[in-house]
């Protein structure tokens, strides 16, 4: 896939490995991305295009990494 220019190329949802290859994650990253914004399709994870721009954006009500749950 590559890396994203901006948000209009990224695809509508997108999957763990979507992830590291848009942004260059590790797997472990992409897993911890996805399950925290992801929402489950049978065995997949799937993560929104609009929820992870928000995320990244810091929009309020998505948890920064340094709380713990």
């Amino acid at each position: 896939m590559g890396r994203a220019t901006d948000w209009t190329t990224v695809p509508l949802l997108l999957c763990v490995n979507d992830l590291r290859d848009l942004f260059a994650l590790s797997r472990q990253q992409a897993y911890s991305v996805a399950n925290r914004l992801g929402v489950r399709l049978g065995k997949r994870i799937m993560v929104p295009r609009a929820r992870l721009q928000e995320y990244l954006e810091g929009k309020p009500g998505y948890p920064t990494g340094r709380e713990r749950r």
